[in-house]
């Protein structure tokens, strides 16, 4: 700010002095923080609840929406700045999901924010020991807690030479205990020469080598 006293008394003589102000953002819409599980997580359980912080920075009540890529959903209306969460359960093993998030606060105009998260159930947890013996034996462990269900496996084995159709074998696994283990074995194998075996147990895979004599598979090695 300048101001000049143009009379002669005054000579031209001025004061200028500066002053400073801030103004006032507009409303804006809520904001997420802290999902959990974690964007982007992987390795858990057929059952959880999925949940995320929303906070809206002018304070105003605000409705909101969780839904997941499964079908399931929770809503409120009338919320405060806090945790809103989503029971989910039943959950296939070895699949990703996508969870949507909307908040829309009606005091500002129906400004809204909408974003959506990922995360992976299970088989991060599964492990898998190709073994030999009379045919193809793996063991399926489970290093998590939880109990893990539906667990699509397969053994297939190439090369040698077959004499009986033993060489592709699947079926499904009822369920893993948490920390614990079970078995699965190929058909009845008869033939011989050098093998190759791959073990698909959702989406885990692993391969072997062994040499096929008879009914019997030796000299397993992990490739």
């Amino acid at each position: 700010m300048n101001a000049t006293d143009p009379t002669p008394a005054g000579s031209g003589q001025y004061i200028r002095r500066w002053f400073r102000f801030t103004t006032l953002g507009g409303n804006t819409p809520p904001v997420f923080f802290a999902p959990s599980p974690a964007n982007g997580s992987a390795g858990n359980p057929q059952s959880l609840t999925w949940s995320i912080s929303i906070n809206d920075t002018e304070g105003d009540l605000f409705s909101w929406t969780i839904e997941c890529s499964n079908g399931q959903t929770n809503r409120g209306t009338d919320a405060t700045n806090g945790t809103e969460s989503l029971d989910l359960s039943g959950l296939a093993n070895a699949t990703t999901y996508t969870v949507w998030v909307n908040a829309t606060d009606p005091t500002g105009s129906s400004l809204y924010r909408r974003q959506w998260y990922t995360f992976k159930v299970g088989a991060e947890w599964i492990t898998v020991d190709i073994k030999g013996g009379v045919g193809v034996k793996a063991v399926i462990r489970n290093s998590g807690n939880a109990v893990i269900t539906d667990l699509v496996w397969s053994i297939d084995v190439s090369g040698g030479i077959l004499l009986l159709s033993g060489s592709h074998t699947g079926g499904v696994i009822d369920e893993v205990a948490g920390d614990g283990s079970v078995k699965i074995r190929s058909s009845r194998l008869q033939g011989f020469g050098h093998v190759t075996i791959v073990v698909h147990v959702a989406d885990v895979s692993k391969q072997a080598s062994g040499l096929l004599l008879g009914p019997l598979v030796l000299r397993v090695t992990k490739l």
